[in-house]
């Protein structure tokens, strides 16, 4: 009777282990659970921007990549904390859902993420696009650091777990959007609000060793893609430590939650290209100039499109 009772007590111990694993595995797959806006965050902050987001239609056509990266310091390989990087990626969530209409399971979302973790939602929402229709669109986000070898011409958007000193295993900016961008039939509009001045938000030193340079991307980018960058080269990306914010970030989404339905691509870039110039000028005495770029059968094409639809 007691070897009854206890094979009974394993098994459903070995169950409910089971089942917790397998509930686990769902959500680092494929997170499908809804956002929970709440203007308040556990730190007690309010972030004005998540309040009256404008509504979108649902576009079941439409996927998003979310990366915020920000406890660079936790490993101890070399990389300064990104201010507000974690509160960007949540805002950019938001928008995704509620203003442009991604579906709750088309949403990839990524705090804090190690080299692993981005290579696997990666590799996973790749997997997700073979099945997608001709008309998707991937939004991608990324908010961290921006570093790059001399010999490349592309940028890495740095995982947490980032060795300054060797890069070789982690995706690139643009060998990143072109495995979400199989042909030239998928779209990925990209930003990045990642410094590639060498400093951080803060205009410090984003590395305590020597070796590492950060630009821009250089090279020429896939058919389908664009890129809103939020520096050009050799610039700082800053914080807007008023609004807990990155400034390219914080400017974006102001513009977007006040702008009319007629507004395009074209018109939007060019309203938070001159407003975060003025900003940074003011509030930093430094440049900080954003970037629109793509292919240029893609370009100009994505500017005429509105920004909600």
């Amino acid at each position: 009777m007691r070897i009854s009772c206890l094979l009974l007590l394993l098994i459903s111990v070995i169950n409910l282990h089971g089942q917790t694993a397998m509930s686990e595995w769902k959500f680092v797959s494929f997170p499908t659970s809804a956002y929970q806006l709440d203007s308040r965050e556990e730190s007690g902050e309010e972030d004005e921007y998540l309040n009256n987001i404008p509504e979108g239609k649902k576009h079941p056509e439409r996927y998003a990549l979310i990366i915020g990266n920000e406890h660079y310091t936790n490993y101890k390989l070399g990389l300064r904390d990104v201010s507000y990087a974690v509160r960007d990626a949540k805002l950019f969530r938001a928008y995704a859902e509620q203003c442009w209409g991604v579906p709750a399971s088309n949403l990839f979302y990524l705090e804090d993420a190690t080299a692993g973790i981005m290579e696997a939602y990666v590799e996973r929402l790749s997997l997700v696009l073979r099945t997608a229709p001709t008309n998707a669109e991937i939004y991608f986000y990324f908010a961290g650091h921006g570093m790059n070898p001399s010999n490349s011409k592309s940028f890495i958007p740095a995982p947490v777990d980032a060795d300054p000193q060797n890069t070789k295993s982690t995706y690139t900016f643009q060998s990143l959007v072109a495995k979400l961008c199989r042909n030239s039939e998928l779209k990925v509009v990209a930003f990045t609000d990642a410094c590639f001045s060498g400093f951080d938000r803060s205009g410090n030193g984003s590395i305590a060793a020597r070796g590492v340079e950060f630009r821009a991307v250089a090279g020429v980018l896939p058919e389908g893609v664009v890129h809103f960058a939020a520096a050009r080269q050799k610039e700082y990306a800053f914080a807007w430590e008023e609004k807990k914010h990155g400034l390219f970030t914080a400017v974006l989404f102001e513009n977007l939650k006040n702008s009319a339905y007629s507004i395009n691509w074209q018109e939007l870039s060019t309203k938070v290209q001159l407003q975060v110039m003025e900003k940074a000028s003011r509030l930093k005495f430094a440049s900080q100039e954003p970037l629109l770029t793509g292919h240029p059968a893609t370009l100009e094409l994505f500017k005429k499109q509105k920004v909600r639809n």
